[in-house]
């Protein structure tokens, strides 16, 4: 359900120039990472080592290498080379095989799209972001355009927000699983229920998504038939898939790649962190908007206000609502290995980023101000670090 109308509304050309200005940061970003001899490959922050123990058509391929180890995205894109998993060479090419492997609709989009060409597949997959964040744009103004001026501000910061540059720069999974999944919302019913399966192709953990797709009216007994029938349509093919892949590779005695803790725990300990070397002075203050510790901080207000939010102000009839609030206590449970990186983190909190935008812009009061501050002060250091990556 997307919340009501308010009375004052910007004309339509307000939304179509942030959205173009915003594509035309997100084209230079591209742009600027390609080059005649890797294309775009810079985009999948492959690692030398992983490259050394790739599949012989990886290993073959041009590309560019970012750094020793490199990031997640590289996986992916060396699955996209063998979608079927039939190399036996994975098992040593990647990190955690059955881990990697189950997150494969992206890596099948991008073996499509190359014509199976190892250049085209990986060049492919590096702009795979870039091509969802255009159907995003027109998703975000469907969703924000008749809130007024309060859901223009709404759809400013989630053009850009740093989970979508995160993901973006470094061609990951998560936001175009994030945006089938609130695609798969807003259509709703049994096509919902068909998207909503491909985002758990993409990444499995978009399934709890499936909160914003139930049907909560009555008469019970009906809807719940429904939403059982829903959930099977959602949730089938990726157990097919996961059963393919235990087939075809070991399987790895962390299911959630070891990135799960107690609740808060790991947060706590990186605000810790982050504040105490602030307060020795760690800060470069004449760099301070690239500054990793203030933005740590910043991220954690940012992101603890939204879940706040959400809890405070419940809104059951809202299925973008529920969608949110449900990756709350998943967001809280990260451990300490993906808060390393805290910037990292932004893009596991795409759908409670995007309820709290769209409710506080639906509830605008006379608190909008402070809670739109607090539940976006990390989004210039995302446009900052697309700006000048």
């Amino acid at each position: 359900m997307i919340p009501r109308a308010q009375t004052s509304r910007p004309p339509g050309w307000i939304f179509a120039l942030a959205a173009a200005a915003a594509f035309a940061l997100v084209f230079a970003f591209y742009a600027r990472a390609w080059s005649p001899a890797y294309g775009i490959t810079r985009q999948l922050c492959i690692g030398r080592e992983f490259d050394r123990r790739g599949i012989a058509d990886f290993r073959d391929t041009p590309k560019f290498i970012n750094s020793q180890w490199g990031f997640d995205g590289q996986f992916y894109a060396e699955l996209a080379l063998d979608p079927l998993l039939r190399n036996p060479q994975l098992r040593l090419a990647l990190d955690s095989p059955p881990y990697r492997a189950r997150r494969i609709l992206l890596s099948w989009t991008a073996w499509a799209a190359g014509l199976g060409r190892p250049p085209w597949v990986l060049n492919a997959y590096a702009a795979l972001n870039g091509v969802f964040w255009i159907g995003y744009a027109f998703m975000s103004a469907a969703l924000f355009r008749h809130l007024g001026w309060a859901g223009f501000a709404g759809f400013g910061a989630m053009l850009l927000t740093c989970g979508v540059i995160e993901s973006m720069h470094r061609s990951l999974v998560d936001f175009p699983a994030f945006v089938l999944m609130t695609l798969a919302v807003m259509v709703g019913g049994g096509r919902g229920a068909g998207i909503m399966a491909l985002a758990a192709l993409a990444r499995e953990t978009t399934l709890l998504g499936f909160g914003g797709l139930m049907e909560i009216v009555r008469p019970w007994r009906t809807s719940a038939a429904r939403n059982l029938r829903m959930a099977l349509v959602a949730a089938v093919p990726l157990a097919l898939w996961m059963a393919y892949v235990a087939w075809r590779l070991p399987m790895h005695a962390a299911v959630d790649g070891d990135n799960m803790d107690w609740p808060m725990r790991a947060l706590a300990v990186r605000l810790f962190t982050a504040g105490s070397a602030i307060q020795s002075g760690g800060i470069q203050w004449s760099r301070w908007f690239f500054d990793d510790n203030l933005h740590t901080v910043l991220t954690v207000v940012s992101i603890l206000a939204q879940c706040a939010y959400l809890l405070i102000h419940r809104d059951w009839e809202s299925g973008i609502w529920r969608m949110g609030v449900v990756f709350v206590p998943f967001f809280l449970c990260i451990g300490a290995q993906s808060w390393a990186v805290h910037f990292t983190l932004t893009r596991h909190a795409l759908p409670i980023t995007l309820a709290f935008n769209l409710g506080l812009a639906a509830r605008r009061g006379r608190g909008w101000p402070l809670w739109f501050i607090l539940g976006n002060c990390f989004v210039p250091y995302g446009v900052l670090h697309l700006i000048w990556w």
